[in-house]
């Protein structure tokens, strides 16, 4: 474990820039008194949230650096999983989808070798921000980085609300270093709106009011897993009370952000999740959510004028879509598909998103299409794999939060994917520091289980061995205990496990 830190180490000693080396020592620091790999991802999941805020802090007057190193310490913090992983780790799970998995993770390195795009700063930032997330999600689903589903579970249900409630200040008393960071910026994100109080559109401790607004989005859907899935718990009537409270004040933050893309995707995915019953055995509570959402989005920006000064309460009623730059905009890159396909390997990851805006000074405009950007960069082949593993990991996460609709993991897990594949429509949601939230969900459910799979299973005082029929060629590890010797089977049903005849 220490040799793989002093590698990473060493790799990164002498192109580190300055403003890296104190927080990339502390990071190191942590690591070495706790060598996990599970750590280190900790690490990423706090960093993500938190990143922007620093950068403005630390970037003296203008509240703003130049193709800022520090945009990509959530990546630089994850970069320690992968080295102890991969050597010292090894797969314990077999399970279907795991060999398209690491399928595309090679596709993404082999086109960013062969790629022809954007300068070598350029190429590995984007490379960093594809194959970083994607690789941690290939070792969570393959077994190696255990224990970090339910790590990122109570970090979207604490730490949105800390966002929340800094951008909902941030609008009405903007600090010092944001109200600087938006006059250094303004040529590049004039929709953001004006340098004065109640005069922009926030973006809280993040990069940006759509990072932002994607993150509140989360945090909203991690307060409903957690009402549904703990509703018949101890506590339940101030649990009650905290998610909603908690609800109102990441609804007005997001409000706050004006990103209709997560506004519109909200209650979507809630009236999907509500008509296909994804939301085992509580659809209730997704109306509740979904009555919440939209009730509240009226309200707030017809009644109480939630937005920057200016704005038109009439760009978020659906009938004035169809009349929308913007979405005229998305529209017209639809035959941009065709002319992309013919690049069989594309332009390299990060030639045409988020790298290229940390690396030309922010200038660089992305796609507005995920999903396009992923034919450009990689090639109708990346596309490809794509779909098949996030198909493969939708119908795998709905078996899992079916057979453990008390575990808020298990609930939260197929409500992120479908999230982030609706946002995928109208952005490159998965290749940036805040894609790791999307990987690892994909990996835990292309893995099949959750933590309370293992974790019930054991019976007090018997020598026991399970198998998994939901992924017949993987077993759990035996677990001894001094006892009589006895098999199970979990099925599917309800039943929980039943005696197998024979050894």
């Amino acid at each position: 474990m220490l040799a793989a830190l002093l590698v990473t180490a060493v790799l990164m000693q002498d192109a580190m820039p300055l403003r890296l080396v104190l927080p990339v020592g502390a990071i190191l620091l942590v690591l070495a008194i706790r060598p996990r790999s599970s750590t280190a991802v900790g690490i990423a999941l706090i960093a993500i949230p938190m990143v922007g805020l620093l950068r403005r802090v630390t970037a003296g007057p203008e509240a703003f650096v130049p193709d800022d190193p520090l945009a990509v310490l959530p990546i630089v913090a994850a970069m320690p999983a992968l080295a102890v992983a991969f050597t010292t780790g090894r797969t314990v799970r077999r399970t279907p989808g795991l060999n398209l998995f690491l399928a595309y993770v090679l596709w993404l390195l082999l086109t960013s070798l062969l790629s022809v795009g954007g300068s070598l700063t350029t190429q590995l930032t984007g490379l960093a921000l594809a194959i970083v997330p994607a690789g941690v999600g290939y070792l969570v689903a393959a077994g190696r980085i255990p224990a970090v589903e339910r790590l990122t579970t109570h970090t979207l249900i604490a730490l949105p609300l800390l966002v929340g409630s800094y951008a909902v200040v941030q609008f009405f008393q903007p600090p010092a270093w944001d109200l600087a960071w938006l006059r250094s910026v303004g040529n590049n994100f004039i929709s953001v709106g004006v340098p004065e109080p109640q005069g922009f559109r926030v973006w809280g401790t993040m990069e940006s009011p759509l990072t932002a607004a994607t993150y509140l989005g989360l945090g909203l859907l991690a307060l409903l897993v957690v009402a549904v899935a703990r509703r018949n718990a101890p506590g339940r009537v101030l649990r009650t009370i905290g998610c909603a409270l908690g609800a109102v004040l990441l609804l007005a933050a997001l409000l706050l952000t004006s990103v209709r893309t997560v506004l519109f995707a909200l209650p979507l995915l809630l009236a999907v999740m509500v008509l296909l019953d994804l939301i085992p055995g509580a659809r209730r509570y997704g109306v509740l959510f979904l009555v919440v959402v939209v009730g509240g989005t009226t309200v707030g920006v017809g009644t109480l004028g939630l937005g920057p000064e200016g704005s038109d309460p009439d760009r978020y009623a659906i009938s004035s879509i169809s009349e929308d730059t913007s979405f005229q905009e998305r529209v017209d890159l639809l035959p941009a598909f065709l002319a992309a396909a013919t690049n069989p390997i594309g332009t390299g990851a990060g030639s045409s998103g988020v790298a290229k805006r940390l690396t030309e000074d922010g200038a660089a405009r992305g796609i507005d299409n995920g999903y396009l950007t992923l034919v450009v960069e990689g090639g109708l082949i990346r596309l490809v794999l794509f779909l098949g593993l996030i198909g493969i990991a939708i119908v795998r996460a709905a078996r899992t939060a079916r057979r453990n609709p008390r575990d808020p993991t298990a609930l939260l897990g197929i409500t992120a994917l479908l999230y982030f594949g609706l946002l995928q429509t109208s952005a490159d949601v998965i290749s940036n520091s805040l894609s790791i939230v999307f990987w690892i969900f994909l990996g835990v459910a292309i893995r099949g289980t959750s933590g309370q799979d293992t974790a019930s299973l054991v019976p007090a005082g018997r020598r026991a061995r399970y198998v998994d029929t939901e992924a017949p060629t993987t077993q759990i590890p035996v677990v001894r205990v001094p006892a009589a010797r006895t098999r199970y089977r979990l099925l599917p049903a309800r039943s929980s496990l039943r005696p197998i005849v024979g050894r």
